[in-house]
């Protein structure tokens, strides 16, 4: 049923994640319009991505006649959409992909740090399945630490922006200059004057560099553990080998990562040190993953479970579901009429949604939490499965 008229909400420019992701889960006045698509990277490319984005509203409009025959004129529901890409034109090839969500009197568009699948869907709710791979491991932080430079970065699977910190000395040498560490020359003559000249031995400075490191790292991790107060997302180091094990000596973050990325983060581009840092994160086993699928397995069968669609929805509309795991790839077009009434349909008929999204959309909503997992996860045939909370 259409949502009472509210004041139009054009939000753009940042990722979708946390509060932002959640707002796409808010009911919408369909027809709700999705948008995926990947960006070609380069200034050659401006005219190209422009035009692929065109063709998507053409095609978005054109569908929207088709399916939606006596909703708004379908170009003024997709003005604002045009709005931006004519906007945004010289702005597109530094993008690597775009998601666009359209309704009446509300347009959202984020960035993509990742590939997803691309396309157009038009349905009663915004089509999130895509993004739902991308937030399984979704907050994670990275600490690049050289002698010259500390950075602290805050990323997901959506977005990597750099944080500012407060009370961390910006390299090595403004620690020694705070701390009054005199920079000194110690050398004596290793053996007597040959030809008027004196072998000079350093040792101070030298014998001392190991500890000075241990202090710049203690002094960077008080102003570091300040800022990363109350958060427990995975911290990711970024160094050269050796100082790895120095900074692990005195760090006082409790959910820092084991290991790290090895080189010297001053010489790699952010989107290597991000790329490098969703590696490691995906090497860890997300936990939570883990447990849902640990208590579907040993309650498989039992009140507490079920893999039938049309109980899941109805369960999730009544905010019973734990634990929703979606068969990667998969996807199951029907219709739902609250509380209970699930249409399943072998093909996408028209007014159809697809109903794996929908599941997500309303565990969503009630504060569960969605995995999307392998077929071997799952029982045979299942698209879904989920654990319930009573």
């Amino acid at each position: 049923m259409p949502t009472a008229a509210r004041t139009p909400n054009f939000e753009a420019q940042s990722p979708p994640s946390g509060s932002r992701f959640l707002a796409l889960l808010d009911p919408c006045d369909p027809p709700c319009v999705s948008i995926y698509t990947m960006m070609e990277p380069g200034r050659w490319a401006t005219d190209r991505n422009f035009r692929k984005m065109e063709y998507l509203l053409q095609n978005a409009e054109r569908q929207l006649a088709t399916r939606s025959p006596r909703s708004a004129e379908p170009s003024e529901l997709l003005a604002p959409a045009r709005q931006f890409i004519e906007r945004e034109k010289l702005t597109l090839q530094s993008r690597k992909g775009l998601a666009l969500f359209i309704a009446r009197n509300q347009f959202r568009h984020y960035d993509l740090l990742e590939s997803v699948p691309e396309g157009i869907d038009i349905g009663r709710q915004f089509f999130v399945r895509p993004l739902l791979p991308l937030l399984s491991n979704d907050h994670f932080f990275l600490l690049a630490l050289s002698q010259d430079r500390v950075r602290l970065f805050e990323g997901s699977s959506l977005e990597f922006k750099e944080l500012k910190v407060e009370g961390v000395p910006e390299n090595l040498r403004q620690d020694f200059e705070e701390q009054s560490f005199e920079r000194e020359r110690q050398f004596h003559s290793a053996s007597p004057a040959i030809m008027g000249k004196q072998s000079a031995v350093f040792h101070g400075p030298h014998l001392q560099q190991k500890d000075r490191i241990l202090h710049f790292f203690r002094d960077m991790d008080k102003g570091i553990s300040a800022t990363l107060k109350g958060q427990a997302a995975p911290l990711v180091l970024a160094a050269v080998h050796y100082l790895i094990p120095i900074y692990q000596k005195v760090n006082s973050y409790p959910h820092l990562i084991e290991g790290g990325i090895l080189g010297n983060p001053d010489y790699q581009a952010e989107d290597s040190l991000y790329a490098a840092a969703r590696k490691i994160l995906l090497e860890h086993a997300n936990p939570d993953r883990q447990s849902a699928l640990k208590m579907y397995s040993e309650n498989v069968k039992t009140r507490l479970t079920s893999s039938n669609l049309r109980e899941v929805i109805g369960a999730a509309e009544q905010g019973r579901v734990r634990f929703l795991l979606l068969l990667e790839g998969a996807e199951q077009w029907g219709a739902f009429v609250a509380p209970d009434n699930v249409h399943v349909h072998t093909a996408r008929e028209i007014g159809d949604d697809e109903l794996l999204n929908l599941a997500a959309i309303l565990t969503l909503r009630h504060r569960g939490q969605v995995f999307v997992v392998a077929p071997e996860s799952l029982p045979e045939a299942a698209p879904l499965a989920a654990v319930y909370r009573f």
